[in-house]
């Protein structure tokens, strides 16, 4: 296996590296959109990237183009693209890898992955995942983390965070996959799952600020997120208005309510970590009561 290609090799100082993937284990966009949050306020400079053609199914994850006057202008095919930024003295490193999940040969993935992390001194790899759970938006949001033996020090430093630790057993992502030879290597490892409400399926700002958090006191940087506060705060006003104007919803939100704070005897099902869209079946957009409002 072959393709990672480097645009540069910085001098890192023990770098932390945050991965998130689309598809699967991505319910909610709660990875990928707490990592383009990322992205898009650090300004990481490249670092280098992976080519797909080995790890996809081009007719599920199709390719791009841009075709002009019957010519064709463009033609893009997914990439893992790595990208890093460094803090001030004080602040770690980061290393971010963004892409969609592998549909093939993910043992030669993660050993590309982790052959990254050798040559760049990666000292914490946190991947990033969202699954949905039977959770209302209006309490603060869950996230619960799995983690490698060798992970326990960082995890220490989030204590104070009260992070759910993981129960599960079924199918999963390649997150686990990636732990564990992480795990083989002795190189500390820990996933993080922020917990998607079932009827939201995208732009969860609240979990977007949560991971954020974490992942601050986690791996030591510093980064104002005050931005994210603002967006919540917006959020759930966009939601209190959908539901004042919509009797449907209402009662749906209202019936949530009822049941999830219904005797012991009724307890929310728990959650299911690395299950990620395969609840997508259960899932009450609220989007679809927008589209609805707006015909």
């Amino acid at each position: 296996m072959t393709g990672l290609i480097f645009h540069q090799r910085p001098e890192l100082k023990r770098p932390a590296m945050i991965v998130a993937f689309s598809g699967w284990p991505n319910a909610g966009d709660v990875a990928t959109g707490t990592l383009e949050y990322l992205e898009n306020r650090l300004q990481p400079k490249p670092l280098a990237f992976l080519a797909s053609d080995q790890f996809l199914d081009f007719t599920e994850v199709r390719p791009t183009a841009r075709i002009k006057n019957g010519r064709i202008r463009e033609f893009h095919a997914p990439v893992y693209n790595f990208t890093w930024f460094t803090g001030s003295i004080d602040q770690s490193d980061l290393i971010l890898l963004r892409g969609p999940e592998p549909r093939l040969n993910w043992s030669p993935f993660c050993d590309l992955v982790l052959k990254l992390a050798g040559e760049m001194n990666v000292r914490v790899i946190v991947t990033l995942g969202g699954t949905y759970d039977y959770v209302p938006h209006w309490l603060p949001a869950r996230v619960s983390a799995i983690y490698s033996d060798q992970a326990a020090e960082e995890m220490a430093l989030t204590a104070s965070l009260r992070l759910n630790l993981g129960e599960y057993q079924g199918p999963v992502s390649i997150h686990t996959l990636i732990l564990d030879q992480a795990r083989a290597l002795g190189l500390p490892a820990i996933g993080l799952w922020g917990h998607a409400p079932v009827y939201i399926q995208t732009g969860n700002l609240k979990l977007h600020q949560a991971l954020v958090d974490i992942l601050k006191k986690l791996v030591g940087f510093d980064l104002d997120a005050s931005d994210l506060e603002t967006g919540v705060k917006e959020m759930e006003r966009q939601i209190d208005d959908l539901v004042a104007k919509n009797p449907e919803l209402k009662k749906y939100l209202a019936d949530f309510k009822q049941e999830h704070q219904g005797p012991s005897t009724r307890r929310p099902r728990p959650a299911v970590l690395d299950s990620g869209g395969r609840e997508r079946g259960k899932v009450i957009s609220l989007d679809s009561f927008l589209r609805r409002d707006d015909s």
